[in-house]
């Protein structure tokens, strides 16, 4: 793990996925702790009414499915239960301590339900039983059916299906679009959400968890909630898009609730687009992202959806409109056209009209992986796995990025795997299995970084900074000096399988299987 690292702060690796189902509810001092089924621990400070960051497996968790939550007023302990743990911080951030369940007694298979305490003891409940732990360290005291004391507070509990909400909602209205039906709610699109958990805070603030994430507030004396939301609604994120924010998606699970996010770090806003809500988006994982006038270009597997700004909703376009079949790994502009690259294959689509442009290129990448698509002047570039091809779409001329490095990078015929690209101070570094080809357009002059720096890694993507190179290769994270001086690499396993990497002033943005990590680089200089 990163953060019992003692050169990290807390949250100098900061985690943010899709939580799924609020499990449990409690309160602290400063903040509302919410457990997630798959999102960690979020904290919501209810002085100044935001989300600050979540504790997550990048402060030390064990994993982010968490099953109770509570924060013990008398020692200032936070708890947390994962599937097969009990885990307790002192600090109520990160150097988690954890102890199996086994110890307990319990058997494999048993969770923690719900977590209180008296002023000596911690409580910890399952569906049949009560285990009665040492209030500092979580040592196993006994077991109870029916707890020996009286006075104990607890996480909120579990709600399931069968249990009847009409008493506890009743009295109550939800401000904005949402209802309540039944047992459970009704949001804007119609989609039906399903109530989770309940907890009435010291402060007469009600809160109530749902199946999806969205938490429902009422303040005391108030007689509605308010429906607030942190986190994605994908998890494995494949690409990050800067744009008001970032845009980002990725891989989708077909029975899990799915779709688009926005996320404003500035704000720590989050805005989830769900396929099911929207006519004109098509069930799909995405791969690329794109930022087209006042539109928002997002790529598929055989199609792309758009997003118009202006109009606020969405459409697609697929093989139809003459999209390349595949996964649309890469996508790039000229004035009117957008070209797009997929594994299967290269296609030019227009931007007004929304069909396919011949360029005549489409038969020589037919069934080819296309991996990257950039433009340089009047020059769209093309990465493929054996070569970079240029084409000049004004003069409708094709050549080979060997034809302008001549013999000025020794080997160059034999290198292979041009998968990722970047760009920097005007200079354009190419990615390759064989090194990183640095050109300078002005002075036309080329260099190599070796790949012996990266292990001889196919990349997957990189960036730069000032001073540093960024890139994924093998699955792990490297820093390397622009002048090759200092290679550094990070594979901690919070991290999980890494897609897309963005960098902004002192943060590096990854996306991963885990969800979107922000990494403060500076602190490990």
């Amino acid at each position: 793990m990163a953060q019992p690292d003692p050169k990290f702060d807390s949250f100098d690796w900061v985690l943010y996925s899709d939580p799924n189902a609020i499990n449990s509810i409690s309160e602290g001092n400063e903040y509302v702790y919410f457990g997630t089924e798959s999102g960690g621990i979020l904290r919501y400070n209810y002085y100044g009414q935001y989300f600050e960051e979540a504790i997550t497996t990048a402060q030390g968790l064990p994993e982010n499915r968490i099953t109770a939550v509570y924060f013990d007023h008398y020692t200032g302990i936070l708890w947390a239960a994962t599937s097969d743990k009990l885990n307790y911080s002192y600090t109520a951030l990160g150097d988690w301590y954890s102890i199996d369940l086994s110890e307990y007694g319990l058997n494999s298979g048993s969770e923690l339900i719900q977590i209180g305490s008296s002023e000596e003891y911690i409580w910890a409940r399952t569906l049949t039983m009560n285990i009665k732990c040492d209030h500092a360290s979580g040592m196993f005291i006994g077991q109870f059916i029916t707890p020996d004391q009286n006075e104990i507070y607890w996480s909120s509990d579990q709600f399931f299906p069968y249990d009847d909400f009409s008493q506890l909602l009743g009295d109550y209205s939800i401000a904005g679009k949402w209802n309540i039906f039944g047992n459970g709610l009704i949001g804007p699109y119609g989609q039906t959400v399903g109530i989770t958990t309940y907890y009435r805070g010291e402060h007469s603030n009600s809160w109530i968890g749902s199946s999806t994430g969205i938490i429902l507030h009422s303040l005391p004396g108030m007689n509605s909630f308010e429906a607030i939301e942190y986190g994605l609604n994908t998890t494995d994120i494949q690409f990050i898009l800067p744009g008001s924010g970032f845009w980002l998606g990725g891989q989708i699970a077909m029975d899990q609730e799915s779709g688009i996010s926005r996320f404003d770090p500035g704000r720590s806003v989050f805005e989830r687009y769900y396929f099911d809500e929207f006519l004109g988006m098509q069930l799909q994982s995405s791969y690329s992202g794109l930022v087209v006038d006042d539109e928002i270009w997002i790529g598929g597997e055989g199609q792309i959806l758009i997003y118009n700004n202006k109009k606020d909703d969405w459409n697609t376009i697929n093989e139809l409109h003459g999209i390349t079949s595949g996964k649309i790994l890469t996508m790039t502009q000229d004035s009117s056209s957008v070209w797009v690259g997929s594994t299967r294959g290269l296609s030019r689509i227009s931007k007004s009209t929304k069909r396919s442009i011949f360029t005549g290129l489409e038969s020589y990448y037919n069934e080819r992986f296309v991996y990257f698509l950039f433009q340089h002047d009047n020059e769209i570039w093309i990465g493929t796995d054996y070569e970079v091809k240029i084409f000049d779409f004004e003069e409708n001329i094709v050549y080979d990025l060997g034809q302008l490095i001549g013999d000025k990078i020794v080997n160059y015929s034999v290198m292979k795997y041009f998968t990722a690209y970047t760009s920097f101070e005007g200079k354009i570094y190419i990615g390759s299995q064989n090194g990183i080809i640095v050109y300078d357009p002005i002075s036309t002059t080329f260099s190599l970084i070796q790949s012996g720096l990266y292990n001889n890694a196919i990349i997957r993507k990189m960036v730069v900074s000032d001073d540093y190179l960024w890139l994924i290769a093998n699955n792990i994270l490297f820093r390397i000096g622009r002048d090759g001086s200092s290679v550094r690499q990070y594979n901690y396993n919070f991290i999980g399988t890494l897609n897309d990497l963005y960098i902004s002033g002192d943060y590096l943005w990854l996306g991963s299987s885990s969800g979107l990590i922000k990494f403060n680089w500076q602190r490990d200089l």
